[in-house]
């Protein structure tokens, strides 16, 4: 009886681990409070002090840049932002959220 009762354990432990492991993926949680602050013209440092590192850099060959940030969670769903940089990696056109979002 104990040696199933610790397969049991063993087992649910597994699953528990691996469904937690599924539940959040990307770049972390995205602080949309912190997003507002990003204005046009801000250095890419300046950025990622508010918004930490991106999920993705996209580089193009006219030397801008496009860093998106992404939050996946099984139970809240999708949420995603992303920046223009100009090829000097200043911020080109700053999110535009809405304030009750």
């Amino acid at each position: 009886m104990g040696r199933c009762r610790r397969m049991f354990v063993a087992v649910a432990l597994s699953a528990t681990l691996g469904l937690t492991g599924c539940a959040t993926a990307g770049s972390g949680k995205i602080n949309w409070n912190n997003a507002r602050q990003v204005k046009d013209g801000m250095t890419k440092k300046e950025v990622a002090a508010l918004m930490g590192d991106p999920y993705q850099v996209v580089a193009r060959n006219d030397g801008t840049q496009r860093y998106v940030w992404v939050h996946v969670n099984l139970f809240s769903g999708t949420q995603s932002a992303a920046l223009e940089f100009d090829k000097d990696g200043k911020v080109v056109k700053a999110f535009q959220i809405p304030d009750n979002f």
